[in-house]
């Protein structure tokens, strides 16, 4: 019964894509909504995702259709300031153009081996950039994280598998990436912080657990590297350290375990349970730490691992802090979160729980709404007295498209290649 539900949402948000000349354009002339370049750019690199998704879904192929959304991003990157984001900069795009292409279609090889051309020249201008201002400011979480930073940098040249067209670069990279974690204290200041007004509920700085912005990124990469054979430098001792990092920061109340988002320096402070999210919550630091236990053979860190996911299933859906069904910081996350670690641990348990929560992301379907899914978020995350909105938003990360494609991904056996997007191995 569910999957006839998924298959039926799925094919009338397909249709919806597929009826429009220009979906990006129809959504924002319909919502009204103002996006700048680059919150355009991240609207195509999903629908680009999508497409390719739900290609392998209906055994169908839109390549004509992924052309035209292909020369709107080759369009708008002309006109944009970019970042190496994953989602809305030059990483993202990356995974647009490599990810978007089937292996039997030929047409788009061209295309790839320019913006890999393109995207190695930034890199490398970007490097030198990078090391000077964190010998002149110090170390920020973009700078390293999966969203922004080396993390993101690192995991999209291996996910695409392009790292082999400049190898010594992506070793430079990478090394420097060690060399940026081998620092005495991962403590962000005040001054560092992703969000300015962070400065004042951590007056003496903080170390992020989160895998979004946080240390599990990090950890999630070198997992990777290890997990494929790349050993570079002293990689075994940084995530030692960091393993020990997360051993040492487990919230404890009676049998159920999580981490912080953020863990203040100097002051001592009650640890409330995060919301549930793939972003900044349990569910993305357990499969992290669940592939570190791989690579290091660490049967401690896997029981610690399980744990923490089975805490969630412990949990009422209002404990969870989710009201989003979106990827980042909603139902559709934890949704992906649990599907990922189960395929490893292969229990009824999660199973049953994957389930459920898939459930009530089809009954949280907004019928009377054309796009599916509202995001619901605050309008500044972190910042005391901010409300929650309903927002119109059709990406991948935080918006319809995002849930969409968990849809996709839960009701088939296919291994989507968006899911290493999220870390999800």
């Amino acid at each position: 019964m569910a999957n006839s539900k998924i298959n039926h949402i799925v094919k009338n948000y397909a249709n919806l894509v597929l009826d429009c000349k220009d979906f990006v354009e129809f959504f924002l002339n319909d919502t009204k909504i103002y996006a700048d370049e680059n919150k355009k750019i991240e609207f195509y690199i999903s629908v680009l995702l999508f497409l390719a998704s739900y290609e392998k879904y209906s055994k169908q192929s839109f390549a004509a259709t992924k052309k035209y959304y292909l020369k709107k991003l080759i369009f708008l990157m002309k006109h944009a300031t970019l970042s190496m984001n994953t989602f809305n900069g030059l990483c993202g795009i990356g995974y647009a153009f490599h990810f978007s292409r089937l292996e039997d279609e030929k047409w788009g090889i061209s295309i790839e081996n320019q913006f890999d051309s393109i995207y190695f020249k930034i890199l490398k201008n970007y490097k030198k950039e990078l090391s000077d201002t964190i010998d002149k400011f110090g170390l920020c979480e973009s700078n390293y994280d999966l969203i922004d930073g080396y993390a993101a940098i690192i995991s999209f040249l291996f996910n695409s598998g392009i790292y082999n067209k400049d190898f010594k670069l992506f070793k430079s990279i990478t090394m420097d990436f060690i060399s940026m974690l081998s620092i005495s204290s991962w403590v962000i200041p005040p001054s560092n912080m992703i969000l300015p007004y962070l400065a004042k509920e951590f007056p003496y700085g903080a170390t992020n657990f989160s895998l979004s912005h946080g240390m599990a990124g990090p950890l999630s990469v070198l997992d990777l590297l290890q997990l494929n054979g790349l050993n570079f430098s002293n990689e075994t001792s940084i995530v030692n350290k960091l393993i020990n990092l997360y051993k040492e920061n487990i919230i404890k109340n009676n049998s159920n375990i999580w981490w912080p988002t953020r863990k203040a320096a100097k002051i001592k402070r009650t640890c409330e349970f995060p919301r549930a999210s793939w972003c900044y919550g349990t569910p993305g630091i357990a499969n992290v730490l669940y592939n570190a236990s791989i690579v290091t053979g660490d049967t401690d860190l896997k029981k610690i691992a399980m744990k923490s996911i089975f805490t969630l299933c412990k949990k009422s859906v209002s404990d969870l802090y989710i009201d989003s069904m979106t990827i980042c910081h909603g139902l559709s996350g934890l949704i992906l979160c649990i599907q990922n670690i189960n395929k490893k641990l292969k229990s009824n348990e999660l199973k049953e729980k994957q389930d459920f929560y898939v459930d009530l992301l089809l009954k949280n379907a907004e019928s009377d709404y054309k796009y599916m899914y509202h995001n619901y978020d605050y309008l500044t995350p972190f910042k005391p007295n901010s409300r929650k909105t309903y927002q119109n938003d059709i990406s991948f990360l935080t918006g319809s498209t995002g849930v969409i494609m968990t849809l996709m991904a839960v009701s088939s056996d296919i291994e989507f290649n968006w899911l290493k997007i999220l870390s999800l191995y």
